[in-house]
C-alpha cells in the first residue's frame, strides 16, 4: 500500500481557516485599571427560588409514626442530609426531595415552597476611565 507523498491541494482560504481552528484565540492584553468599579443596579424583578417546607416533612413523618432514622432508611438518604435539610442548613437537590416525597407518599408540590429572593447588584466592569468608562455606562443603560 502506498501513501501519497504530497497532500492534496487546499485552497488558501481553507488552509487559513484550518490553521486558525487548530490554535486557541488570542486575547488582547488587559489595560491597567485605576480602580473604578461599575456596579449594575439591582433589577426590579425579584429572583425566584425554592426551599423545603420542613414542617410538612416532619408532619408526614410523625403521622406515619416514623423516626427520622426510619425515614432516612425508607427514602434511602443519608441521615445527615435529612438533618441538614430539616434544619435549613443545606439546599438539597430536587432529586433528594423527590425521593423523600416518594417515601412519605406526599406530592412534591406540598413539600416545596417557592420564594422570592432579592437580586444582588452585579459587578459589570472594572475600568480605568476615559473610553472604558463610557463603555461601562453604555452597558448599564442596556438593562
Amino acid at each position: 500500500m502506498s501513501f501519497p507523498t504530497k497532500s492534496p491541494a487546499i485552497p488558501s482560504g481553507a488552509a487559513m481557516s484550518r490553521a486558525a481552528a487548530s490554535h486557541s484565540p488570542r486575547m488582547a492584553p488587559r489595560p491597567a485599571c485605576s480602580g473604578v468599579s461599575v456596579v449594575a443596579p439591582a433589577s426590579s424583578v425579584p429572583a425566584v427560588g425554592w426551599q423545603v417546607r420542613a414542617d410538612v416533612v416532619e408532619r408526614h413523618r410523625i403521622l406515619r409514626a416514623w423516626t427520622r432514622a426510619q425515614l432516612t432508611e425508607a427514602a434511602d438518604i443519608d441521615p445527615k442530609t435529612l438533618r441538614d435539610l430539616l434544619n435549613g442548613r443545606r439546599q438539597p437537590t430536587l432529586g433528594t426531595v423527590d425521593t423523600l416525597c416518594r417515601a412519605l407518599d406526599v406530592p412534591l408540590a406540598d413539600v416545596i415552597a417557592i420564594i422570592e429572593q432579592p437580586r444582588r447588584a452585579r459587578r459589570v466592569a472594572r475600568v480605568g476611565g476615559g473610553a472604558g468608562q463610557e463603555v461601562a455606562q453604555a452597558l448599564l443603560s442596556l438593562e
